[in-house]
């Protein structure tokens, strides 16, 4: 987690070690930029996004590291401003 999100390798699969990742870029529902992330090698499937409220970066996978208040395993709370916690 520390390497992906606090130092920014996105673009590592950090399931097999691969460097080739297929890169798709989309827009949220807020206008920021997400990226879908597939490994050319073992077909791991990851997002990069933003919360809703400020825009901070959210790391997507199968299995999160993020909290997650649904179970919808895409919906999570954002660790910097807490966007998308249950009331």
């Amino acid at each position: 987690m520390i390497m992906e999100y606090n130092l920014g390798k996105h673009n590592y699969c950090w399931s097999c070690g691969c460097e080739i990742i297929d890169i798709e870029i989309n827009y949220t529902e807020s206008g920021y930029e997400k990226y879908y992330y597939t490994c050319t090698s073992c077909n791991e499937f990851w997002v990069k996004s933003h919360c809703g409220y400020r825009g901070h970066k959210l790391i997507k996978h199968y299995n999160n590291y993020h909290r997650q208040p649904k179970d919808y395993s895409w919906f999570l709370v954002c660790p910097t401003c807490r966007d998308g916690e249950p009331n």
